[in-house]
């Protein structure tokens, strides 16, 4: 990006920082003119697809005829035979309640290869077989039913666990026969809602089913799968839940030793008698040499498919990774452009809020000056008017005063008038007395007449109008 660009004699500033336009200023004749650039939204690249995980599944395939024989003798009195599509000759226990799906009725115990079922009740008379060997299928016309394999393990079983939770349910054969079992095929083929759980603490109980939990999805939206079955030294481990997690979580899980019997009567005794069995006739046992070829072939196959995974998945991840880098690099370069525009805002801000005070200042001062006249005015305008009430009082008490002394003159003009009125009705009188002595024959001769005639001249008398007051000059 260009610092200086001279545009027709004038000059152009603009700055660019990470691909980020900053205002462009040109001065054109003694004038500023901001010039802001459109903004572009950073649109981050399309994350890579997810990693595709390969999951291969191993064909089922029927056990020996020879090993028929010998579950058909252990298990005829305690189930009966059906033939599903896809799997041959399964076996069905008999008498099950509604609701029952195996690994349900018995206890977990815990053994040198991990967690070890250990059947109850009316099952342990074919537990020892049934719950060991093959898998259990799930048929939506005869239900549950169990199909013969070959390799003994302390429990076919996938495992989820989480939020102080821990489940399992019985592997189906699509998750394989052998022990070609990847958390793929588990979370294909076996549903979280088919989970059995409990409080993880009550793992080692040997009431177990007490404590069952079915069907909560609260429950399995807080578990993930942990299922971890491996081929150590020819023997299958299934190491779900450990004795340290339940320990942890406060309870405590027994840790025993496989009893070993080759004659479904031991199996059936040592079972009996409390003690975890590994019930492996001869006949299965060579089947099971047979096929175990077949199955580190199938193992080789799928550690290739994991590390092929980790490949996939660790190359995703540095892509991810590279991604990331490249975003907090932007950001990084943004912020810093944020933080440069940042302080050219706050300084112009300084600028401006130091003006702001000086003309705040400035006003102040001419206010104050506004309000010393004002109050001065108004020291003056009081005095007026202090000295107007008061020449206001003066005259009012020179009115008073006048008005008494014209009350004083009515009143003496009034008292003259009626001496006046008193000695004229007084000289009245006189002269009617002397008149009277004067006519005294006429008044004999007349008496009515002389009666009438004062009333008369008292009638013809003048009435005196009384004088109006006169006000004061």
């Amino acid at each position: 990006m260009f610092r200086g660009v001279k545009l027709s004699g004038f000059i152009g500033r603009g700055i660019a920082v990470a691909g980020l336009c900053v205002p462009l200023t040109l001065v054109i004749a003694g004038c500023t003119v901001e010039v802001q650039p459109v903004g572009v939204a950073y649109v981050p690249p399309a994350p890579p697809p997810p990693a595709q995980v390969d999951v291969s599944v191993e064909p089922y395939q029927p056990a020996p005829p020879e090993v028929d024989v010998v579950y058909h003798q252990d298990l005829d009195p305690y189930g009966h035979w059906v033939v599903v599509a896809g799997y041959g000759n399964c076996w069905i226990p008999n008498d099950r309640p509604s609701g029952w799906q195996p690994y349900t009725v018995g206890h977990w115990v815990e053994t040198d290869q991990g967690n070890c079922w250990q059947a109850d009740g009316d099952e342990v008379s074919w537990g020892v077989s049934c719950y060991h060997y093959g898998r259990w299928y799930s048929d939506a016309n005869v239900g549950w039913c169990w199909i013969p394999g070959t390799t003994w393990a302390p429990a076919w079983v996938a495992w989820r666990s989480g939020g102080g939770y821990s489940g399992w349910c019985a592997l189906p054969p699509q998750c394989g026969i052998g022990v070609n079992i990847s958390i793929g095929l588990v979370d294909r083929y076996c549903p979280a809602n088919r989970f059995v759980f409990c409080d993880t603490r009550y793992l080692g109980e040997v009431n177990l089913h007490d404590h069952f939990v079915r069907n909560d999805v609260t429950i399995i939206n807080r578990t993930t799968n942990i299922t971890n079955i491996t081929y150590v030294n020819n023997r299958i481990v299934n190491r779900g839940v450990t004795a340290e997690v339940v320990e942890r979580a406060g309870g405590h899980i027994q840790h025993v030793d496989v009893q070993r019997a080759t004659s479904i009567e031991d199996a059936r005794r040592l079972r009996a008698e409390g003690k975890p069995v590994e019930y492996a006739p001869a006949q299965i046992e060579h089947a099971d040499q047979r096929l175990a070829p077949r199955y580190q072939q199938a193992m080789a196959h799928q550690r290739a498919v994991d590390r092929s995974n980790v490949e996939k998945t660790d190359h995703a991840q540095a892509h991810e990774r590279a991604v990331e880098r490249t975003d907090a690099q932007k950001q990084a370069d943004t912020a810093a452009h944020e933080r440069a525009v940042d302080r050219t805002d706050v300084q112009k801000e300084d600028k401006t809020q130091a003006h702001e005070r000086a003309v705040d200042r400035s006003d102040v001062q001419k206010e104050d000056k506004t309000q010393a006249h004002d109050r001065a005015v108004d020291r003056s305008d009081a005095q007026k008017t202090a000295d107007t009430a008061a020449h206001d009082r003066a005259v009012q008490r020179s009115d008073v005063q006048k008005e008494d002394k014209t009350q004083a003159h009515d009143r003496a003009v009034d008292r003259s008038d009626a001496q006046k009125d008193d000695k004229t009705a007084a000289h009245e009188r006189a002269v009617e007395r002397t008149n009277a002595d004067k006519k005294p024959a006429v008044e004999e001769r007349k008496p009515a007449d002389s009666e009438k005639r004062p009333a008369v001249e008292e009638q013809k008398k003048p009435e005196k109008k009384p004088e109006p007051d006169k006000k004061p000059e």
